[in-house]
């Protein structure tokens, strides 16, 4: 039987990136990973992040930086801004730290 490796972190050093940019000690890595996974959830399940490709987090200090990589980013920033606002609320209330959230459009690339 042959041995099984992440398809993810096979991969990571030669076509992919790093999902989390940030640095943690010991004491606090477990409870971080754990956060980046319940933002990672909430947002895939949210309506208007539907049709994202990607979810990046930087954190630095007490801010956290949610990257969303999406094809319709209108769905995503909604009316004015109020669904970004919205978003802000609701992660700040999960983690309890202050969030910032940029939306990054994924373009089809030409044929």
């Amino acid at each position: 039987m042959g041995q099984k490796v992440c398809p993810i972190g096979f991969r990571i050093s030669r076509n992919k990136k790093w999902r989390s940019i940030w640095f943690a000690n010991k004491q606090e890595f477990a409870t971080l990973l754990l956060e980046d996974a319940k933002i990672r959830r909430y947002l895939e399940k949210k309506a208007c992040c539907q049709g994202t490709s990607k979810i990046t987090i930087k954190r630095m200090a007490e801010k956290v930086e949610v990257t969303i990589h999406t094809a319709r980013p209108g769905l995503a920033i909604g009316k004015k801004g109020g669904e970004i606002e919205q978003l802000k609320k609701e992660l700040r209330q999960l983690t309890g730290k202050e969030v910032w959230i940029e939306i990054e459009e994924v373009k089809r690339p030409d044929l």
